[in-house]
């Protein structure tokens, strides 16, 4: 939960998923986001865009904390009417985990095509389609 932030360790590779409630609420909305200390960057992902959500005041405080740029998507990646936040967030925490397999370090460029490649520019509900089926398929949803 968003008020948890301060509870993150050192690792220099931390992929996480949050609410952006607090513990004491229900929850509202999933993000995700990376901690690449390799590249100096925290990644954050906000399905609905900046635009709808700005990126909140304690992701702005974790990367200063930890000395790192905060790169983010600015673009909605999913309808507004979707319920599905919860479930991109676990699709592109996997893909940030696959690619620091591959690599340490996840560049800016690097970060924007795992994001943009999964869902596209703009919100599709082809995109949200690909996604259930995604979900269904490994159990995520039944």
């Amino acid at each position: 939960m968003l008020d948890e932030l301060n509870m993150i360790d050192n690792r220099p590779n931390l992929t996480g998923i949050m609410n952006l409630d607090t513990s004491d609420m229900q929850g509202s909305h999933w993000v995700v986001f990376q901690i690449n200390k390799p590249s100096g960057n925290l990644y954050y992902v906000d399905p609905l865009g900046i635009k709808i959500n700005p990126v909140p005041k304690e992701i702005k405080r974790l990367a200063k904390m930890k000395n790192l740029e905060l790169v983010y998507n600015k673009n909605q990646l999913m309808p507004t009417y979707s319920n599905f936040c919860g479930y991109i967030s676990i699709y592109l925490a996997k893909l940030f985990r696959r690619a620091l397999k591959e690599s340490k370090v996840i560049t800016k460029d690097k970060f924007f095509k795992i994001v943009y490649k999964a869902f596209g520019h703009k919100p599709s509900d082809d995109k949200m389609d690909k996604l259930f089926r995604w979900a269904k398929k490994f159990k995520i949803i039944s």
